[in-house]
């Protein structure tokens, strides 16, 4: 049988403050202010507009330019259509009201 030494009473106790219910009765955490402010830039006006021009460039330089590119050219291009749908993912799901689902996690 294994004995029992610091790394076990360690264990314990960090599983005993994690699971106190004190540390999850707080008001709020530090850092939500923050997100909140993050989250509403990119819920805004400005990346709205810039996911959707990335959006139209991208597709429009694989609509007319698709054979002369090289294989760089073509990622980064995709990586600018990806950008630009993850800039209007939140946007879109406003509009249909979908956003309170769980449908982003």
């Amino acid at each position: 049988m294994k004995q029992f030494n610091k790394n076990h009473l360690l264990l314990i106790i960090l599983g005993l403050l994690l699971l106190s219910p004190e540390l999850f009765a707080s008001t709020g955490l530090a850092f939500e202010t923050g997100m909140d402010k993050f989250l509403g830039f990119f819920t805004g006006k400005f990346v709205f507009i810039l996911s959707a021009l990335a959006i139209i460039v991208s597709v429009g330089m694989f609509a007319f330019n698709h054979d002369a590119m090289g294989g760089v050219l073509k990622g980064f291009i995709g990586l600018l259509f990806v950008l630009g749908i993850m800039g209007n993912i939140i946007n879109l799901l406003n509009m249909f009201g979908l956003t309170n689902t769980g449908i982003l996690i």
